[in-house]
């Protein structure tokens, strides 16, 4: 995560949480969202712009996400910089290239 640390703008995406049931605990991560006033579930809200100055918030979304086996998409404001986190427990860093579809 640190790679995004100088990001004006650092794009969390959630999908695909609902892969391993077993292992997660939505609403610890849906207190979470409340406690910075976002209501809505993760089904209608699941991308979080989390602006520079709040970059521990990002840490602890990408966190969360890894705990509860969802597929977590980060993306800086610079297009430059791309991790993907997989629900089956691995991940890929990207710099300064596209990922391709193919290759996630």
């Amino acid at each position: 995560m640190r790679r995004f640390e100088k990001e004006e703008e650092v794009c969390i995406w959630l999908d695909d949480w609902d892969v391993w049931q077993s292992g997660q605990r939505w609403h610890i991560f849906e207190r979470f969202r409340l406690s910075y006033g976002v209501g809505e579930s993760i089904m209608q809200r699941p991308c979080h712009l989390i602006q520079k100055e709040e970059f521990d918030t990002a840490i602890s979304i990408a966190v969360f996400a890894v705990l509860m086996l969802a597929d977590c998409h980060i993306l800086g404001s610079s297009g430059g910089v791309y991790t993907f986190y997989s629900h089956d427990e691995w991940g890929k860093n990207w710099a300064n290239q596209t990922p391709h579809p193919t290759t996630l």
